[in-house]
């Protein structure tokens, strides 16, 4: 049976702080899309989620003698953020919305600006994809094994050394995305290839050509998939603002859509979009295709960078410890989520992002208010 929760009832800000300007509109795409996440994130811990790291993340206390607050941040710039504070966190990049936007953010920050300092030095980066056939009789975990096999071994050829060599190409940044669609799983390698110098168009063409050459061969030799010219192809990037877009139109794509209800008009949804989409719809299809996921998906790395970029790399963290970090500037009193209100986890989790929304824009006495009004329908 399909466990939804109700919409996210109440204001999300109550004094009216996003009049008709450029950045003003953007705040308050930020406050919708919080809601969303923390909203997707609620119904899953209930209805679908069976790592119990994902499921206690945010909803159960870090220290049990401590209460769950509400805590608040103004950061130099003076705008104030509120966050959960004394909660769990799961650091799971792929089974937490909530997680996933901030450990996304963080990878995409920091490879933005590592690739930025490398192409103004004068040094040359591409992007591309390597992927292989798939249909709906593949399922997903032996399709990440036949990628996976066919990228360890052709690393370890000659053949790719060669390619590396004669194209100046000194490491690779490497993103594992998955998605969902009419042919099935299609779990898909994005590349950054950082180069020596920039690549003219007619090196990049030959670059292209070769790296299919080498790729197909190891498709075909060491799995039963096949590969498309089509479908792996080198794209030159030329500015910091081309990097940008790019990132936001790979790695954070799922950060910033995996949550939208729009997801299967373009055809290939990503598992975020398909939890949303179950608990639209109660389609039994779509549980069974996100347990397929949650269970194939255990130890993958979403994030790669080549021993080779060591020295420009700009943040060790790991995934726990960016969705652990805590927000610097000064703090704020703190509000004190009352016991009542987490006693009743499974009917309250929802306003979770609501919640931090009317406490970073309104307040802590909109927040007390709007606390109080939650407690009473509870109680009718």
């Amino acid at each position: 049976m399909c466990k939804t929760s109700t919409a996210v009832k109440g204001p999300l800000v109550t004094n009216g702080k996003f009049p008709h300007t450029p950045e003003h509109q953007r705040r308050k795409r930020q406050d919708e899309n919080r809601v969303h996440r923390y909203a997707l994130q609620s119904k899953m811990q209930w209805g679908l989620l069976e790592n119990r790291g994902a499921r206690a993340c945010i909803r159960c206390r870090k220290n049990d003698a401590n209460a769950i607050s509400i805590e608040r941040v103004r950061r130099p710039d003076g705008t104030i953020v509120a966050f959960y504070g004394n909660v769990q966190k799961c650091g799971s990049i792929w089974l937490c919305p909530v997680c996933s936007n901030k450990i996304r953010g963080a990878r995409a920050k920091e490879m933005t600006a590592s690739l930025s300092r490398h192409i103004d030095s004068g040094r040359g980066a591409l992007a591309s994809v390597l992927t292989l056939s798939h249909h709906r009789g593949n399922s997903l975990s032996s399709s990440l094994s036949e990628i996976k096999s066919a990228w360890s071994k052709m690393t370890r050829h000659r053949y790719f050394k060669a390619w590396r060599e004669r194209y100046g190409v000194m490491g690779y940044i490497k993103s594992l995305e998955i998605t969902h669609g009419q042919n099935g799983w299609h779990p898909h390698y994005h590349f950054l290839w950082l180069t020596k110098e920039p690549i003219d168009k007619y090196a990049r063409y030959s670059m292209e050509t070769d790296l299919f050459a080498i790729w197909s061969k190891y498709v075909t030799n060491h799995t039963d998939r096949s590969v498309t010219r089509h479908a792996n192809g080198i794209e030159q990037i030329k500015s910091g603002q081309a990097i940008g877009r790019y990132l936001a139109k790979t790695i954070a794509y799922e950060l910033t859509h995996g949550h939208m209800k729009d997801g299967k008009k373009s055809g290939q949804r990503t598992p975020f979009q398909i939890a949303n989409d179950y608990f639209e719809t109660g389609d039994s299809a779509d549980e069974a295709l996100w347990r397929e996921y949650e269970q194939a998906i255990k130890g993958e790395h979403f994030i790669t960078w080549s021993p080779s970029l060591k020295d420009l790399r700009t943040d060790a963290r790991t995934d726990i410890e960016i969705a652990e970090a805590k927000v610097q500037g000064e703090r704020l009193e703190p509000s004190y989520l009352p016991e009542v209100y987490r006693a009743n986890g499974h009917q309250t989790s929802r306003h979770r992002g609501g919640l931090l929304n009317i406490a970073q824009n309104d307040g802590p006495i909109a927040l007390h208010i709007r606390l109080q009004e939650i407690i009473s329908r509870q109680d009718e």
